[in-house]
């Protein structure tokens, strides 16, 4: 498994009517820690597009445990469980600062594909697959420290 925190201070703009975080926030969240995972393997965006793979979300799901509230200190885990199939899973939960509560988790899928033709890529592409070992030989990404905000993991 590899997998990265990110730590996050909810906004103000984050929260609803009823002083809660609006149920879609949740996913911005899990863009945060999925976009940290992906940038310390270098898969990120920018990486992808000079490889010429793009890799769109095909499937979505969340489950919200509890509500996360204004200035609430959480982390977000994001995990690939099974990092050397031909689509990208990637778990998430979110966690209070404690890391004992779960307040939400979630998953998404992803599928490789040519970029300029969006054709689906049917077997993970060799350069991912190096990139995906070596972040399995590392481990588990530590998480930032420091003031809980967003930040930039370690280079892979």
């Amino acid at each position: 498994m590899i997998s990265i925190e990110v730590r996050h201070t909810v906004p103000f703009h984050d929260c609803d009517m009823m002083e809660i975080v609006w149920h879609g926030n949740h996913y911005r969240y899990f863009e945060m820690a999925r976009s940290a995972l992906l940038r310390s393997l270098r898969m990120d965006w920018p990486d992808m597009k000079v490889l010429g793979i793009a890799m769109p979300v095909v499937k979505t799901e969340a489950e919200y445990r509890a509500p996360l509230v204004y200035d609430q200190q959480i982390v977000i885990r994001a995990s690939i469980q099974n990092p050397l199939s031909p689509a990208l899973e990637i778990a998430y939960e979110i966690r209070g600062e404690d890391g004992i509560k779960v307040f939400a988790r979630g998953v998404t899928k992803q599928v490789y594909v040519e970029h300029a033709t969006q054709e689906l890529l049917f077997a993970l592409p060799s350069v991912l697959e190096e990139r995906l070992q070596r972040g399995l030989v590392e481990g588990a990404f530590p998480g930032p420290s420091g003031p809980l905000s967003q930040a930039r993991p370690k280079d892979v």
